[in-house]
């Protein structure tokens, strides 16, 4: 099946990149170099991610909706825009500003593509000696889609449509810098009306991926 050739080609991918860094963080003497009170995660700071998975429809809030399903695979950057909030602090975490570039195949139901950018704002909730980061977020931006040209549904009217989505995630450090991430994603796909057909597309599904933090200082000038 196209979406299981995806899944392993993904993960392949994944592997090639990042395999070769992947390394056990040492029981002790951690602290110095690996430690989630040095907030290695804070103001500043930049990150890189990469993620790739399956959505699948949901007739929740737009009943008669065709079946569609697909794998979505996303490049993102983000920017950390404040130091965490105070170790005392129960929920403590910060704020992260990010853009993400996407492209989904559609292996069930109208149309064969969806490509699009969002913008996304996360929290990343910091627990002090951490390796675990979880995080929620939630954004919306525009996708362009040839599902409309299907005119035997009423989801998808035109070739714009806007995809708000949020999403409950987690990372987790096995360097100082490189994280792998899982992320439970809840995704719509709609035209507010701005065209005849605009019943809508409902989304749940997740991501696997990976992200390098990295200092904005080190960027071209």
């Amino acid at each position: 099946m196209r979406h299981a050739r995806n899944f392993h080609i993904g993960l392949a991918v994944l592997f090639i990149l990042f395999g070769g860094h992947f390394q056990v963080i040492p029981a002790s003497g951690s602290e110095k170099e690996f430690n989630g009170q040095k907030d290695f995660i804070s103001k500043g700071m930049m990150d890189i991610q990469l993620v790739s998975g399956p959505l699948f429809s949901s007739r929740i809030l737009a009943n008669g909706t065709p079946t569609t399903n697909s794998w979505q695979n996303g490049i993102r950057l983000g920017w950390i825009l404040n130091n965490p909030t105070p170790k005392e602090f129960l929920l403590r975490g910060n704020i992260e500003a990010m853009i993400e570039g996407s492209h989904a195949l559609v292996y069930q139901g109208p149309g064969t593509y969806w490509v699009g950018i969002t913008a996304l704002i996360r929290y990343n909730f910091v627990p002090p000696d951490s390796e675990w980061i979880p995080y929620i977020q939630a954004g919306v931006g525009v996708v362009h889609t040839n599902a409309y040209k299907d005119h035997s549904q009423d989801a998808i009217g035109q070739a714009t449509e806007f995809n708000p989505q949020a999403s409950l995630g987690i990372r987790y450090f096995f360097k100082e810098k490189w994280s792998v991430n899982f992320e439970g994603v809840f995704l719509h796909i709609s035209n507010a009306n701005l065209a005849d057909r605009n019943a809508g597309l409902n989304f749940f599904g997740g991501f696997i991926g990976v992200s390098y933090l990295f200092d904005r200082s080190c960027l071209p000038k």
